[in-house]
Order: structure tokens, then C-alpha cells, then sequence
């Protein structure tokens, strides 16, 4: 048996091309099979060896919900209370700070008088 490296590697390379086509000419027809199969025995991806895929699911908030905060401010006009705190000022309030700017006077005087508890 005299036969070069050369002529086995291309004897390889043929094998595996052979190889590829066979494959890919039965795949379908074995995939389903095993699909057959897989259903009638009731067959789980566990049982199969496979591992469930992780699904990230985003953290719940944990701050602590917090009560409302009691009403120190009352609009006259409308009756609309403020707390004084707590994120955005409602509209009633920013509308009286923007004449007080306007008017040159300060907040922490004007405020005063929409106090609820004087």
C-alpha cells in the first residue's frame, strides 16, 4: 500500500464530503422521528439532558411603598391640598411660585399663607 499523505487527505476530504451530503439528505426525515417519538413517549427536554433556559426577570422594586403624606397646603380657589414634599409641585403651586418670581417676592413668605394649620 503505497499511498501518499497527500492522496489520503483526499480521500478524507471526500469521506467528509460525503458525510455533509448524507447528513443533510436524511436530517429532516430523522428530526422527525425522534419528534414522533418524543411525543408519544411524553419525553420532557429534562429527561433528554437539556437544561432549562435561564430568563432573566427584572428585580421588583423593594422601596417600600410609602404612605400618602399629610396635607400642610391648601389652595383656596380650589380646595387642592399639598403636602409641601414629595416630588413635582402641582400645578396650582408652580403657577403661584412663577407670579411670586415674577412679583419679586420669596417663596418661603408667600407659602405661608396657603398653610392649613396656622
Amino acid at each position: 500500500m503505497a499511498t501518499s499523505l497527500s492522496d489520503i487527505q483526499a480521500k478524507i476530504a471526500a469521506l467528509q464530503e460525503q458525510e455533509a451530503k448524507l447528513i443533510e439528505s436524511e436530517k429532516d426525515e430523522v428530526i422527525q422521528q425522534l419528534k414522533e417519538k418524543i411525543s408519544a413517549y411524553k419525553i420532557t427536554f429534562e429527561e433528554l439532558g437539556f437544561v432549562a433556559p435561564v430568563v432573566y426577570v427584572a428585580p421588583k422594586n423593594k422601596a417600600e411603598k410609602k404612605e400618602p403624606a399629610e396635607a400642610k397646603y391648601r389652595d383656596p380657589a380650589t380646595g387642592a391640598t399639598w403636602s409641601g414634599g414629595r416630588g413635582k409641585r402641582p400645578a396650582w403651586v408652580a403657577s403661584l411660585v412663577e407670579q411670586w418670581e415674577k412679583n419679586g417676592k420669596k417663596y418661603e413668605d408667600e407659602i405661608q399663607n396657603y398653610l392649613i394649620n396656622k
